[in-house]
């Protein structure tokens, strides 16, 4: 029998070329973590499927000898959690691969068995008497254990009865509904030859799901084959490999290939979330139905994907080429191309493009252009074309030729660009915009720009912008305030508009204002009296005044003054309080200057001292004069103010006579005129009386 196996091993053997491409879910290989049995399961609708593996091929290699060991531990039934967990050796003893002689039966119908039984039981390499071919006996040997171990895995994968025989899995039918099972795979390996982790899985019959629909895949179609596409990332974890099917009615398929197709990663250059497969056609021009269907670990078989058609072409076998034009009265083009007549039985027609650039975008000038034909007239060319001739197969395909430009004469510059507007942010960058050009034949903009408006503006582009946005920077401190931009529009043929209507743009103000200079300060009975030299900035716009007295933690604005501004008197303060001052200028850019030298007062006390109570007066008619006299004895009297008024208007200061006097004559009177009289002291150190009383005299 082991004659027969190695002769299905060496028909079957190619397949492992493919899973060197890929690992198995169970042959990770082994890094910082150390040996242990991996394991997956499958709720099914009446039965729990469980696949296990080593994740190092030492361990595999070991477990192959001494066995595994399962049972479960039922931990819920009905929602609830059991108090006591149930265990059950649903496994007596060990499970170990089943015998080479019992492989016979299932070998000769199934290649995974084949391979399965060849990596167990196969010849292996004997170390020789001579130590230098041991050392490569020993690498032979250690790189044969490995593609043994992916060899067995992979065979498992593909074939249930496989991975029965393997001894790496397991069907467990007593199972029931409403429980939830933790399920355990132990190493038989004894510790002191390899400690190998146990592997857990924990599933019911609650966590059945039906396996998932994979989307149908995309088909390119080509000449006598197909390249088959879709998303292996999409159901990842439940399917490791795919059958593609074909049919020719739509009805009836059959697989592509005696192997599926592993859900491994792609060629380099493809993207790596999606399959690719390529499948040759036995026929052009005839449709054909592909539909895919995935296999999970356990080798169950999902539904099919909705199948996906197409009919594979004929190549075109001759290029078309345009190789001349003649130019009519500069408003039409006569193009002729070739094309080898011996390949116009291929051919359903021409179709004619015309783009603005021998990139595109192509617009179609005329199609359905008999196979026959070699020129073509356009009677509505644009100022400069090109033109690609298209060979259109009997069958949908196309073959296009080169690009090939005709110009007209063009002496008709382009509209002057308009709409221009723009910023400049306070780094200097400038932004710039404008409306976008109608004509067909334009190139792109070129920007000028100037530091004055009727100065030569220079061109700050290489080549034309072909956008409505540029972008430019410019120093933000210059000697002129103000920068201009004008634009000019250019076609094909390089013939450039006027220059649009100039943009004036204001360069960032970055720099701060002088300060504002104090000149004075004076106590007065009713405030503060501030004088200053506003600051000698153009652009200031207001100055601002803090103040700060001797209860305060800091300077608060107290007024925003004009620029003009030279005086201020404020009346908001205590004669016992100490105050400082100082003002800031502010320009339109709202950048404020160093805050001026601060100065301080104290608003002078009013204290107001005892009234002089009660005045006399004597009347002369004949003289027509009036005498006043008062008593008062405090000390400390500078002067005495005289308030007289004339009728009923009020009383205002009349004449200001020294401290040591006590009487006055008022000599400027009028007849038929009443007077009243008030008298107030004032003191030396700033200090007022109260005012006397009031006395009226009528002069007849």
């Amino acid at each position: 029998m082991m004659s027969k196996m190695k002769d299905l091993y060496r028909i079957t053997c190619f397949v492992a070329v493919a899973i060197l491409t890929t690992v198995s879910a169970y042959g990770q290989p082994l890094q910082e973590e150390g040996p242990q049995i991996k394991v997956a399961g499958r709720a099914g609708a009446n039965n729990i499927l469980l696949r296990w593996a080593p994740n190092d091929p030492a361990a595999w290699q070991l477990l192959n000898k001494y066995g595994y060991k399962l049972d479960r531990v039922t931990l819920m039934r009905n929602g609830k959690r059991l108090a006591t967990p149930e265990l059950t050796q649903i496994v007596p003893g060990v499970i170990k691969p089943d015998a080479l002689a019992s492989w016979e039966q299932l070998v000769s119908k199934n290649n995974y068995a084949a391979i399965a039984a060849q990596a167990l039981y196969g010849e292996t390499f004997e170390l020789s008497d001579d130590y230098r071919q041991d050392i490569v006996q020993v690498v032979n040997k250690s790189r044969e254990l490995e593609q043994r171990f992916s060899f067995a895995l992979f065979a498992a994968d593909m074939s249930a009865e496989t991975a029965q025989k393997s001894a790496l899995s397991y069907q467990d039918d007593q199972v029931k509904a409403g429980e939830q099972y933790l399920y355990r795979v132990y190493s038989a390996v004894p510790q002191e030859i390899m400690k190998i982790d146990t592997g857990y899985y924990y599933v019911g019959l609650a966590d059945y799901q039906p396996l998932p629909v994979p989307a149908a895949p995309e088909a390119d179609f080509g000449d006598l084959n197909v390249m088959l596409k879709w998303n292996r990332m999409h159901h990842a974890d439940t399917y490791t490999a795919y059958e593609v099917e074909r049919s020719e009615d739509g009805k009836n398929y059959k697989s592509i290939s005696d192997l599926p197709i592993i859900n491994s990663e792609p060629p380099a250059g493809l993207p790596p979330q999606y399959m690719f497969v390529i499948d040759s056609l036995p026929a052009n021009n005839k449709q054909y139905y592909y539909r895919i269907r995935g296999l999970t670990p356990f080798a169950e078989k999902g539904p099919y994907s909705e199948p996906v058609s197409g009919i594979a072409r004929d190549e075109i076998e001759a290029n078309p080429a345009i190789t001349a034009h003649k130019v009519i009265n500069n408003a039409e083009v006569t193009l002729e191309w070739f094309f080898d007549e011996r390949y116009n039985y291929q051919l359903g027609g021409f179709t004619l493009l015309r783009g603005k650039t021998d990139r595109g975008p192509f617009e179609v000038v005329a199609n359905n252009i008999a196979p026959g034909s070699r020129s073509f007239r356009d009677k509505s060319p644009k100022t400069t074309n090109y033109y690609r001739i298209v060979a259109d197969g009997k069958y949908g395909q196309q073959v296009p030729s080169m690009p090939y430009i005709v110009q007209l004469i063009d002496s008709i510059p382009p509209a002057i660009p308009m709409g221009i507007t723009g910023t400049i942010d306070t780094t200097g960058l400038v932004t710039l915009h404008w409306k976008a050009n109608t004509e067909e034949d334009l190139r792109g903009y070129r920007v000028f720009r100037s530091n004055f408006k009727e100065d030569e503006f220079t061109q700050i582009t290489v080549d034309p912008v072909s956008d409505t946005v540029f972008y430019d920077t410019i120093p933000a401190k210059a000697i002129t305030e103000k920068v201009f931009y004008t634009i000019a529009a250019v076609d094909l043929h390089y013939n450039p508009s006027d220059y649009a209507v100039p943009l004036e743009l204001v360069r960032p103000d970055l720099v701060p204002p002088v300060s504002p200079v104090f000149t004075g300060i004076k106590a007065l009975k009713n405030g503060v009296a501030l004088t200053w030299i506003p600051s000698s900035s153009a652009d200031v716009k207001d100055h601002l005044l803090y103040r700060k007295a001797t209860d305060e933690n800091g300077w608060r604005l107290i007024r925003v003054m004009n620029a003009t501004d030279t005086t201020w008197t404020d009346e908001e303060v205590k004669a016992d309080l100490y105050y400082q001052y100082t003002m800031v200028a502010v320009d339109y850019a709202k950048l404020e200057s160093p805050p001026a030298q601060p100065l301080g007062a104290s608003a002078l006390k009013q204290t107001v001292k005892p009234g002089i109570g009660r005045l006399y007066s004597t009347m002369d008619q004949d003289t027509k004069q009036v005498k006043l006299a008062w008593e008062y004895d405090e000390p400390g009297v500078a002067d005495f103010v005289i308030y007289r008024a004339v009728g009923d208007a009020t009383a205002t200061p009349l004449k200001t006579i020294g401290g040591d006097q006590r009487e006055f004559e008022d000599t400027e009177l009028n007849e038929a005129t009443r007077y009243t009289y008030k008298v107030m002291a004032r003191f030396a150190d700033g200090s007022e009386s109260g005012m006397s009383e009031a006395i009226t005299v009528k002069i007849d």
